[in-house]
């Protein structure tokens, strides 16, 4: 398998594969209000939903509880995270897919 391309913007980046795999990862910094959500817009977009993405504690300020952000919906060019807590900060995304 060949790297083929990848791109790099502001704390957001994508790697393709001659096999067409997509990496792509990247901050996104959120709010702490409770049930909150937050888009992230991906560098280069996905040939279906079916992709894998997560989001990850990177520097966060807890106001108490057990909540976290969690992916609440895909579409082939962003994804949607929900804020289960009063979590705000930053966070690392990561997305994996075709």
């Amino acid at each position: 398998v060949l790297h083929l391309e990848n791109s790099a913007s502001s704390g957001n980046w994508y790697r393709k594969y001659s096999d067409g795999l997509i990496i792509q990862s990247g901050t996104i910094a959120t709010p702490g209000t409770d049930r909150d959500t937050s888009t992230i817009t991906l560098p280069t977009a996905f040939t279906s939903t079916t992709y894998y993405a997560n989001v990850m504690l990177e520097n966060v300020d807890m106001d108490g509880g057990g909540g976290m952000w969690t992916v609440k919906s895909k579409t082939t060019t962003s994804f949607i995270i929900h804020n289960g807590q009063d979590y705000s900060g930053t966070f690392r995304w990561f997305a994996i897919g075709y």
